[in-house]
């Protein structure tokens, strides 16, 4: 047997563990990662294949993951254009094999665990293929095995199915308790090879010619000649089985049903795919639940919808609550039933055991009940789990600290080391009395106005819209519109104020108006909209235009950070979907809301406020200059560009462009010194991430100067923060 010795183990390399291991490296821990297969990105490696999903579904705004999380994705948007499930598996082992602390075990799977009492000392695991056997010893183990392996071997309290209605109030739990899981699923890619291509089904597919979802065309489940991979997800089965222990025998079966569903595509004669052959099938099939482990804390269904708040939030969730039923492809139920939520806190009480001392974790074996698992399970949420839990185990290892002691201890320098490295807890500002940021005086070369006169379309009314926009004064007068009208119309809007991050519309709404409108080419109307904020800003001016196919208002693509359209539906489940354009509009007074304050505000995204600073287009050498009347002593550098955290982001969907156009790729930055002569600290050219960290040498300085240069397409730079750190 063979000892390794290190501060953190990580059991499991999806993007929970990887972004675990990473965390824990950079905060300066000695980390093991041990992964049970050949590469690394658990369900969303070339071996399953399922496409990476989070917040940023639905109704939420600015709702994508970042931190490592973005980081990761924005490096394979720019490498990995085409979506390659194969590029994706270098660019994740490009990830981990790039950090000095991390040492990465492939192929070893852990099948002991060394106990001291209800501490964990070692886990033991066999390398496939080399018969080596090691040892993993450290003070601190993150379980991101999805199966929830490490816990299970130290006998960590566990649970597994559905809880009754009565234990926890869920309103989509059953009446009674039961065994059931969400099932496990088989992907299959297609090509088209450009001429006729025969196919023999094997002996053991499944004759699926007469299921239920094929005859009846359930829309549910649908065929189609131009779906492939995780188009179908739906091909699910396994719920009412062991997940674990019968792993094998589902994968098998949705392998026989899977070459069965192809044979039906090939031969019945119903799809135009002659020229279509089978350019990769699963092995594996990718699961959804098994083993959930108890935490101090059992994050429920109704978390989830009341949008708990939690002292020790260390992390966050927006995916529908996205149940399956437990029969999966043969269930007469729709394949899923999907409650879209906002976005909610997930608390590190539900990350580490109840009764191991020394365990964390993090992906699908949480401390979650089933309802509240089939929102977190998703692997860009598992993904920010795993950056603060492996964040929480490097100050744990560090510090002498149990998982529990962090909590009543340390939980806001946990928080804000989190915020600092880029990830999100909602709510929560990145304060530092390192960052003498805040501390200068901040001034900008311009200001772009908040306001959309040139429209590129015009959008016919044709559903109720809310329009949400920013207001930084203590009242708004009015609204302008862009309008045009097909006959003598009117167009009717009700508007209130909110508080809340834009999304979905308000309850009520504090005043309506109806505006006449003419038959004429386009033109501007006013809507006296009068609305007033409280003591707190920014607020939110909330528009609800109404439905009326007879008017057009002007849109355009350039959607400025943190003001929104979403268009409304009858769908009680989805009641909003966001629209990726805005309304041209004008606001009297005028709105100063992408102003240099927001450059040291501590919030990174738009949440009430829009919360980042935006050059004019007009302005060609935008300039950042922060000035203090003493010297300063600055060390660390940190900019927080705009990645446009409004768009979805997929690791194997293909992309046309290699960076969001909005990220400033050539900066400099500069410092003066004591007789006010500007020097170049920096220059950085081809930058295509959100976040920038900079170590430079420690200089004494009164003023420094940030020097976007160029963007990767936008003809404006914005920037969410800037923080100059004394240490």
């Amino acid at each position: 047997m063979i000892p390794v010795k290190s501060g953190v183990v990580v059991v499991g390399a999806g993007l929970a563990g990887i972004s675990a291991a990473v965390a824990a490296a950079r905060s300066g821990s000695k980390v093991a990662l041990i992964n049970n297969r050949p590469v690394l990105g658990g369900n969303s490696s070339s071996e399953i294949r399922v496409w990476t999903s989070g917040a940023s579904v639905g109704f939420n705004r600015y709702a994508r993951e970042t931190g490592i999380t973005e980081e990761i994705l924005l490096d394979n948007k720019y490498r990995n254009p085409e979506g390659n499930p194969h590029i994706w598996d270098i660019l994740l082992l490009d990830k981990v094999v790039s950090e000095p602390n991390i040492k990465l075990y492939l192929n070893t799977h852990v099948f002991e665990v060394k106990m001291d009492r209800n501490r964990i000392i070692a886990v033991i695991g066999q390398q496939l293929g080399t018969e080596k056997v090691f040892s993993f010893e450290a003070p601190i183990f993150v379980d991101c095995s999805g199966d929830a392996t490490v816990g299970y071997l130290a006998g960590a309290e566990y649970r597994t199915g559905r809880e009754g209605r009565s234990e926890f109030g869920e309103p989509s739990a059953p009446d009674a308790p039961d065994n059931v899981t969400l099932g496990s699923s088989l992907l299959f890619y297609t090509k088209d090879v450009g001429r006729p291509v025969k196919f023999v089904a094997p002996s053991f597919a499944r004759d699926m010619s007469q299921e239920r979802f094929i005859v009846h065309k359930d829309p549910e489940r649908k065929l189609s000649s131009k779906h492939s991979g995780c188009d179908y997800w739906w091909i699910e089965w396994g719920g009412e089985l062991n997940t674990i222990t019968n792993h094998q025998d589902i994968t098998w079966e949705l392998q026989r049903i899977v070459f069965g569903i192809w044979d039906y595509l090939k031969n019945s004669g119903q799809f135009d795919i002659e020229n279509l052959t089978l350019e990769w099938v699963g092995s594996i099939a990718g699961k959804r639940e098994s083993r959930r482990l108890i935490g101090d804390y059992i994050l429920t269904e109704n978390d989830i919808l009341d949008q708990s708040t939690f002292e020790d939030a260390v992390a966050y969730g927006g995916w529908p609550i996205d149940l399956h039923p437990p029969e999966g492809i043969f269930s007469s139920m729709p394949a899923c039933n999907q409650d879209y939520v906002s976005i909610y806190q997930i608390p590190l009480r539900s990350l580490y055991s109840v009764n191991i001392e020394n365990l964390f974790f993090a992906g699908r074996n949480i401390s979650a009940t089933h309802n509240a698992l089939a929102s977190t399970r998703v692997m860009l949420t598992c993904s920010v789990m795993g950056q603060a839990v492996g964040t929480a185990a490097a100050i744990c290892q560090q510090s002498d600290l149990s998982p529990r002691r962090l909590v009543t201890e340390k939980i806001d320098v946990l928080q804000q080391k989190l915020l600092e490295d880029d990830a999100y807890i909602p709510g929560l500002a990145s304060r530092n009395p390192d960052d003498a940021a805040p501390r200068a005086k901040v001034s900008v070369s311009s200001i772009h106005t908040m306001e959309i006169d040139a429209p590129t379309d015009f959008k016919v009314l044709d559903s109720d819209y809310v329009f949400s926009i920013p207001v930084v004064s203590a009242e708004l007068k009015s609204v302008h519109l862009l309008v045009k009208a097909r006959g003598r119309t009117a167009l009717s809007i009700e508007a209130g104020v909110s508080y809340s991050r834009p999304g979905l519309p308000l309850g009520d709404y504090e005043c309506t108006h109806k505006i006449p409108v003419v038959d004429s080419g386009p033109h501007w109307i006013e809507i006296p909209v009068g609305l007033k904020g409280g003591p707190t800003y920014p607020w939110r001016a909330e528009l609800k235009i109404k439905t009326n196919p007879e008017l057009e208002l002007g849109m355009s693509p350039d959607c400025l950070p943190g003001i929104t359209v979403s268009r409304l539906t009858d769908d009680v489940q989805l009641p909003a979907i966001k629209e990726l354009f805005t309304f041209c509009f004008r606001t009297d007074p005028e709105q100063e809301a992408f102003g240099p304050a927001n450059l040291v505000n501590g919030y990174m995204r738009p949440e009430v406020g829009p919360n980042i600073w935006i050059s004019d287009p007009s302005d060609l050498e935008p300039t950042i200059e922060f000035t203090w009347h003493e010297p300063v002593t600055i060390s660390r550098i940190i900019i927080y560009f705009d990645s446009d955290l409004d768009v979805r982001v997929n690791n194997l969907f293909s992309s046309n462009k290699r960076a969001f156009p909005s990220v400033v790729s050539d900066y400099d930055i500069l410092r003066s010194d004591e007789t006010g002569n500007d020097h170049l600290i920096l220059s950085v050219q081809g930058n295509y991430q959100r976040m920038r960290q900079h170590i430079v040498a420690p200089f004494r300085t009164k003023r420094v100067q940030v020097r976007p240069k160029s963007t990767n397409g936008s003809n404006r730079v914005g920037i969410y923060g800037i923080k100059l750190l004394e240490k």
